[in-house]
Formats: C-alpha cells, sequence, structure tokens
C-alpha cells in the first residue's frame, strides 16, 4: 500500500513540473475574425435585374440616361443596390436624380 502511494505522489509531483500545453483556440478556421487592415470592398457590377442591364459601363451610362427619363426611381434603386458600375458616367445619372 505504501508503494502505491508512494508512486502515486512521485506521478503528481512530475505533472506538476511538466509544462503546460499550450492553449487551443477551440473555433473552427472558418469563424477567425477578419483582418482589420484589409481594404474596403469596391463597388462594381453584380449583373442586372433578369439580364436587363448591359453589362458595359458605357452602355450602362446610356441605359440609366434613358431610364431617367421615365423612371428616374428606377436609376436611384440600380445605383444604390450596385447592379451598376460605380462608374463617371452611372455616378452622374445617378447625381441627376439626387440633384
Amino acid at each position: 500500500m505504501l508503494r502505491h502511494a508512494v508512486r502515486r505522489a512521485a506521478a503528481t509531483a512530475r505533472a506538476l513540473q511538466a509544462p503546460a500545453p499550450a492553449a487551443t483556440s477551440m473555433a473552427p478556421a472558418r469563424w477567425a475574425v477578419p483582418s482589420v487592415t484589409r481594404p474596403a470592398a469596391r463597388r462594381t457590377f453584380t449583373g442586372g435585374s433578369g439580364g436587363s442591364v448591359p453589362s458595359s459601363t458605357s452602355e450602362q451610362a446610356r441605359y440609366l440616361r434613358d431610364l431617367n427619363r421615365n423612371d428616374p426611381e428606377a436609376v436611384v434603386r440600380l445605383y444604390e443596390q450596385g447592379k451598376v458600375a460605380a462608374s463617371e458616367g452611372n455616378l452622374a445619372e445617378y447625381l441627376k436624380v439626387r440633384a
């Protein structure tokens, strides 16, 4: 019985002297917090509503110019939702509605 107590005491002493294991995060890598230093995403053309918005920026500006005559709120909606590129011509048509 004494031998068992001595062995247990020795094992406990060794465990107390051993370095503690490194703490690891239990969260998976996909839950990692994104870096704060990432640049802000640029606003780009993400596609039209039902394929009606042209894909090139010059055609989009022409489309918005025509749309501005009949339905100015549609121009605002398309621009603010990112359905058209943030180009100079598209911005000009958007600002015409907002002015």
